[in-house]
């Protein structure tokens, strides 16, 4: 059976607080029903994700595996949303800005502002990172542009010009 967006997410936040209640909590469900959603994953999956003790939860061999795939789940249901509302609307959606904290100067927040003025159906998002962070976020395509320094070569990244 394919998993579910609220199985994913239970086992995140699960995974984050270590504790079913604040979990439950966090996610605005019952302690049981968060409890289902757990079992339900790990009976999907045929793995036990989380050691259980008195006190809390703690990650398995297991679950320590899936968490990194986990994680890119929500992430990239947003981005086939975003896609999708893309497909809809040509013309509409969000451009993933992905920068150096140098450049975040008046001159290119002007320059921010003048886009969104000709484009108001484009929403902006500025990633403020560092060069090699930058790197990763372009080739996860968590960002769609880059604005930094060289990058290593990379066939999957396009090198337009320089500011």
């Amino acid at each position: 059976m394919p998993m579910k967006f609220k199985q994913i997410q239970a086992f995140i936040t699960v995974a984050r607080e270590g504790n079913m209640t604040l979990a439950a909590e966090k996610m605005g469900i019952t302690q049981s029903g968060l409890s289902r959603l757990l079992l339900s994953l790990e009976a999907d999956l045929s793995a036990s994700l989380f050691e259980r003790h008195k006190h809390g939860m703690a990650l398995s061999e297991y679950g320590s595996a899936f968490l990194p795939y986990a994680l890119t789940m929500p992430n990239t249901e947003q981005k086939a949303r975003e896609e999708i509302e893309l497909i809809r609307g040509a013309g509409k959606g969000i451009l993933r800005i992905g920068c150096v904290s140098s450049l975040l100067t008046s001159h290119f927040i002007d320059k921010l502002a003048a886009f969104h003025q000709r484009h108001p159906q484009i929403h902006l998002r500025i990633v403020d990172r560092i060069d090699s962070e930058l790197y990763k976020l372009l080739l996860m395509h968590d960002i769609d542009i880059a604005l930094c320094g060289p990058l290593p070569h990379d066939e999957k990244i396009v090198v337009r010009g320089k500011i």
